[in-house]
């Protein structure tokens, strides 16, 4: 049992590294927002099996997402910045390294996009399944989840269109191009506290960053992945993808370049070739989050004809 102590019982008390940081407090909200998203699908289908869980689903809220200074276990707002709009996944101080002189930094926002579209759906969902017990305090408790993961969520797509995504002009939601003409990326792998930077933790590929920004590939995309800048970015990633065709397709990649032709029209020839991945790529890191049922349904969604042809 780890008792927050560095030692053989705390892994991830060693080593800054492990588990990406998170006995470190790094990361949580991408990480949690995965289990929150499939808690809310639990609430949905299975809401007996979701009251059962529920306390233990809300630890993960509060631990991303407390918004009370009368909890005296959770911090408020443990990564969202509402100066910025977005949020921070580490801090500034590494163990053993000191503050870090570049400050706090965020990579994939579209992790974070995800977090906080999962508590505003498991919100909802346990809102509803509290309502049809007739317990008005516990859905009076969802409602508050489900709005505050609202506020969070807007404001983290404003944030990701105004900092993460780069267009010529307007990148939706009224944004406007904040970078130089001598930045020639459409994306942004890190953005720090001083910088931003075209990389991501586990390599400079332009395809890694690309796709670092795109998943996980959920209903809420169809907010983040807005034509302005899928427009302008697929040429980009597309051509990476293509340049190093083994490494992006093989460790799944490739399916987010699809989804993204899917959102310009391009279902026909997005369902070929995602019909011809071998199922080994959704094992992989960049896959493993995604299915070829999901990657299907994501392109048929984008052209109704392409819905009834893979639906017969």
């Amino acid at each position: 049992k780890c008792g927050n102590q560095v030692g053989p019982t705390c892994p991830g008390l060693n080593e800054f590294g492990s588990n990406f940081g998170h006995g470190f407090f790094q990361d949580h909200h991408f990480h949690f927002g995965y289990h929150i998203y499939a808690a809310a699908v639990v609430a949905h289908f299975l809401p007996e099996k979701a009251k059962s869980m529920h306390d233990k689903v809300m630890i993960m809220v509060r631990d991303i997402a407390n918004p009370s200074e009368e909890d005296n276990y959770f911090p408020r707002w443990r990564h969202k910045d509402w100066f910025v709009g977005s949020s921070w996944a580490s801090g500034i101080i590494k163990r053993d390294v000191g503050p870090d002189p570049s400050g706090r930094n965020q990579e994939s926002i579209s992790e974070a996009v995800n977090a906080y579209d999962a508590l505003s759906l498991y919100g909802a969902e346990m809102m509803d399944v509290f309502t049809a017990d007739g317990d008005t305090d516990k859905a009076e408790v969802a409602r508050n989840v489900r709005d505050t993961g609202r506020m969070m969520l807007v404001t983290e797509i404003t944030a990701a269109k105004s900092y993460w995504q780069v267009c010529d002009g307007d990148c939706g939601a009224g944004t406007q191009r904040i970078y130089p003409p001598a930045f020639s990326p459409k994306v942004v792998g890190q953005i720090w506290s001083d910088s931003a930077q075209m990389q991501t933790w586990f390599g400079s590929s332009w395809w890694k960053v690309f796709g670092i920004q795109l998943m996980p590939q959920t209903a809420i995309s169809e907010d983040l992945w807005n034509p302005i800048w899928i427009s302008e970015m697929l040429p980009q990633f597309s051509a990476s993808c293509d340049a190093d065709e083994k490494d992006c397709v093989n460790q799944g990649w490739s399916t987010l370049t699809w989804g993204a032709s899917a959102v310009l029209g391009g279902c026909e020839i997005a369902k070929t070739h995602v019909l011809m991945l071998p199922d080994s790529v959704y094992a992989t890191d960049g896959g493993n989050g995604q299915s070829k049922s999901n990657a299907l349904w994501w392109i048929a969604t984008r052209c109704p004809d392409t819905s009834a042809e893979l639906s017969n």
